[in-house]
């Protein structure tokens, strides 16, 4: 079933082979026999300073909101202590010896991070075109970004992760203040998916603060409305096509560093009558996708829209039962303040930005 996690055990027919990435903790579970990857466990956090419950209430709800607006294979879990000590056991005795760093993250102690879990999705691709081992920006990668980018289907669909974003606090796809295109690897296309884009990490542990959906926000106090203007790309339409403009603008001038050392690119496409070769001018490259922010803005806002209307149904759906007056009761009868549901609850920092959108029931 899509968006399923798998359970980690210690039972030693449970993970059956795992790979990972070198410079990242992210490591590649097979579990009960399967024979391609079928889970993924991601590390958390800088490694140095633990992250606290807040960032696991945000962990956790930042998936949820992105899984209802984007793909229902999105879906995040914190992993048990008792799954991280069997996935540690196993991967110190199925990563090689030679990959030093991703067995550091493996030891006990080790590096403070904070376990996650979720379904590998089949048919991701990144925007990554920064080559590690190079040092420097691949020119094949960066053409097959533009081509990609290159439909209204990807810009829209690539609106709504970032709706998401903007709620979520998540400048670890494009910076949420400013537009910049921050971590190119954080843009996923799909192949053979319902959507052209899938926003798997929602997350961002450097966001100072705007990551936090679990603590009280102060929406009367200006520093706190400064600091939280960029929800208002959510609502207000001007707004919003600024910011749309400014991304679009990024991820060409972005793209453009890949292409320094020559003044044309030469990209085939698919016309409606069959392939065509687009001459680019690589100094022009930073206007690239401008005919696309407002395609952009408007995948922001139908975003915002099932954002919206996710939340509102969860605030209903945790809404304790309010009495009914009884039969005959007199005029002015109160009823009795409302008992909270037991586990059903919406982080506080949800609702006052719900509260702050004018998004409340």
């Amino acid at each position: 079933m899509a968006g399923t996690v798998l359970d980690i055990t210690g039972n030693p027919n449970n993970i059956t082979g795992m790979t990972c990435l070198e410079n990242r903790p992210v490591f590649f579970l097979k579990l009960n026999g399967s024979l391609v990857a079928n889970l993924v466990v991601k590390g958390e956090g800088d490694g140095e300073t633990a992250l606290d419950a807040h960032a696991e209430t945000s962990i956790k709800w930042g998936a949820k909101l992105m899984k209802h607006v984007n793909s229902t294979e999105v879906n995040t879990k914190i992993m048990t202590a008792a799954e991280v000590l069997a996935f540690k056991t196993a991967g110190m005795q199925m990563i090689p010896l030679a990959m030093a760093r991703p067995r550091l993250n493996l030891a006990t102690p080790g590096p403070l991070f904070t376990w996650t879990k979720m379904p590998y999705v089949d048919g991701v691709g990144t925007a990554e075109f920064w080559n590690e081992d190079k040092g420097k920006y691949d020119i094949q990668p960066a053409r097959k970004n533009i081509v990609k980018m290159s439909d209204d289907a990807f810009w829209t669909d690539l609106g709504k992760v970032v709706a998401v974003d903007i709620f979520n606090g998540n400048c670890d796809r494009f910076n949420i203040e400013n537009g910049f295109w921050q971590n190119k690897g954080n843009i996923m296309f799909l192949t053979g998916g319902q959507t052209k884009v899938i926003g798997l990490d929602t997350f961002d542990p450097n966001a100072r603060g705007l990551n936090d959906l679990n603590s009280p926000l102060d929406f009367t106090s200006y520093q706190t409305r400064t600091a939280f203007q960029h929800l208002l790309f959510l609502t207000d339409a001007g707004e919003r096509l600024k910011f749309a403009k400014a991304c679009v603008t990024s991820v060409g001038t972005e793209l453009k560093k890949a292409f320094k050392d020559t003044a044309f690119v030469t990209l085939r496409t698919q016309g409606p009558q069959g392939p065509v070769d687009v001459r680019i001018e690589v100094a022009k490259m930073p206007t690239l996708f401008a005919d696309y922010a407002p395609t952009f803005a408007d995948g922001i806002a139908a975003g915002a829209i099932q954002l919206k209307a996710n939340l509102q149904g969860k605030v209903k759906q945790y809404a304790p039962v309010r009495p009914m007056l009884r039969p005959g009761g007199h005029r002015g009868y109160q009823p009795p303040p409302p008992v909270p549901v037991p586990g059903k609850t919406i982080p506080q920092g949800i609702l006052d930005r719900m509260a702050y959108l004018k998004w409340m029931v």
